[in-house]
């Protein structure tokens, strides 16, 4: 009979947790504790690391020790585990028995530690908390990309030969995606190794409800993602937001490692792409665009040189989060806020396309609603970004040998330019 995870290795865990308490009271500080307190714990050598999340950039230091990172981590298996190449020592913790002071109940971490006997550093995460009975679970997915291609996952906490075992990890030269779920009082994690001033590490989040094994073993939740830093005597502790990317980098806030990117100093400035093109008159397909901030691509007709900016407007992507999209398909005669006579492109136009910001804060487009004061256009140098492209309507149905070409003089042309049409707007 296939035995229940959960009950398995809580068992062992309700043992472990009195025993992990009476050391920790009973015992002098030793370790990583030790350090702290005696606040000898330096940067690796003369490496340094930022965490960038959003427009915020945090410089982070490395905690470090004279032992490697597997005694570090110091994750720990029952007997019949014994062979497994991520545990440290013999145990029934099913976690990280050497990094709880550092970690949080009901949260996730991630810092760098260094080996001082070799200056090798490592990335460590590490979710939920060993011997803590507040510490009531939960459930992560990160896709981790970026990972030095010389580097491997020195700990994988869980990653065992076992039906108990249901964490999944799929790795590759330099992308991870783990899903990770634990129950109270026990931790998951990882390390990675070869960490270095050119390293530029990317984690996507996903916690509670929107990681891959949410519901499976309990229902605990994270309330806290947080990026530790080693302050000599203290230990640095700045929240991060549960849903937004993380980059580890080399390098620091003014000159980050290659790949970094910091929001406030890079991609303030939108921008489109929008080719000549044949449609069945419904949908349109913008080459590409990029977004700084959360928003979407309009389609405006040429009504917009004559300034009718709110009229003009006869398509609308999706809700985009920040970022480049290629080969976006956007639908036309469907746009919050406006009822159209047509539902669909009937002749060939020349349409422009215009990338907008998300500023009501509700993912709806609302420029049409509000009269254009909401989700208006990014701008440059007070000018709205546009490109614009001459779109053909193709009737599928008709033979091609009946379609009328019109001619030379009945198609003006506009001459190509990489940007699109002048369009102010108020900054």
């Amino acid at each position: 009979m296939e035995q229940d995870s959960s009950n398995y290795q809580a068992s062992y865990r309700r043992l472990a947790t009195l025993a992990v308490v009476l050391s920790l009271a009973l015992v002098p500080l030793s370790g990583l504790g030790a350090a702290q307190q005696a606040g000898n714990q330096t940067a690796a050598g003369n490496q340094s690391f930022v965490a960038i999340q959003g427009d915020e950039c945090t410089p982070i230091s490395s905690f470090s020790d004279n032992q490697s990172a597997v005694e570090y981590y110091d994750y720990r298996l029952p007997a019949e585990f014994s062979g497994n190449p991520y545990a440290n020592a013999t145990g029934s913790a099913f976690g990280s028995e050497g990094t709880i002071d550092l970690q949080e109940p009901n949260g996730s971490v991630v810092f760098l530690y260094t080996d001082t006997t070799d200056d090798s550093t490592y990335l460590v995460f590490v979710n939920g908390q060993e011997a803590n009975n507040e510490s009531t679970g939960g459930a992560a997915t990160f896709e981790i990309t970026g990972l030095p291609e010389d580097g491997n996952w020195t700990v994988r906490d869980d990653d065992y030969n076992d039906t108990t075992s249901v964490d999944n990890w799929n790795v590759t030269d330099t992308t991870t995606t783990v899903d990770w779920i634990w129950s109270d009082a026990a931790t998951d994690g990882g390390v990675y190794s070869d960490i270095d001033n050119d390293t530029n590490v990317t984690v996507e989040p996903a916690f509670n409800e929107d990681a891959e094994l949410f519901g499976q073993n309990g229902n605990g939740t994270v309330d806290s993602w947080q990026v530790l830093s080693n302050e000599s005597d203290n230990v640095s502790r700045t929240d991060l937001e549960l849903n937004e990317s993380l980059q580890i980098a080399g390098g620091t806030c003014e000159d980050p490692a290659d790949g970094a990117t910091d929001d406030t100093d890079t991609n303030e400035t939108a921008s489109v792409t929008f080719d000549d093109q044949e449609t069945d008159g419904t949908s349109v397909t913008v080459q590409n665009v990029t977004v700084p901030e959360d928003g979407y691509v309009a389609i405006h007709n040429d009504s917009l040189l004559d300034g009718d900016a709110v009229g003009s407007v006869v398509g609308v992507s999706e809700y985009l989060e920040a970022g480049s999209y290629d080969n976006l398909t956007v639908e036309l005669f469907d746009v919050p806020g406006t009822d159209f006579n047509e539902s669909e492109l009937t002749e060939n136009e020349t349409l422009i396309a215009m990338p907008h910001e998300e500023t009501s804060g509700n993912e709806t487009y609302d420029f049409i609603s509000s009269n254009g004061t909401e989700d208006g256009p990014f701008t440059d140098d007070g000018e709205a970004v546009t490109d614009d492209a001459n779109v053909t309507v193709v009737n599928e149905t008709e033979d091609t040998n009946e379609t009328e070409t019109p001619e030379d003089n009945e198609t003006e042309t506009p001459a190509e330019d990489d940007e699109g049409p002048v369009i102010p707007f108020p900054t």
